[in-house]
């Protein structure tokens, strides 16, 4: 609902829960990230992106257009 609330085209949201996955879905860019206490499946189908871990999900936004050829349909 926050992100909705928010505005989901405006949004990206980073997650690895199954709490998560609705966030990463409905946002406009929904980046799963890999993490020591595990990745829920929900959230990995959900998402537009999967990443080894926080700094690397950060690392994309600072550098987007390296999410190109990732996100090409």
């Amino acid at each position: 609902a926050f992100v909705r609330e928010l505005g989901a085209a405006g949004v990206i949201a980073l997650g690895q829960g199954a709490n998560d996955a609705l966030m990463l879905k409905e946002a406009a860019l929904g980046i799963c990230v890999l993490s020591p206490e595990g990745t829920a499946v929900e959230a990995l189908q959900a998402a537009d992106l999967v990443v080894p871990d926080v700094l690397t999900a950060l690392e994309l936004l600072l550098h987007p257009t390296r999410m190109l050829a990732s996100l090409r349909r």
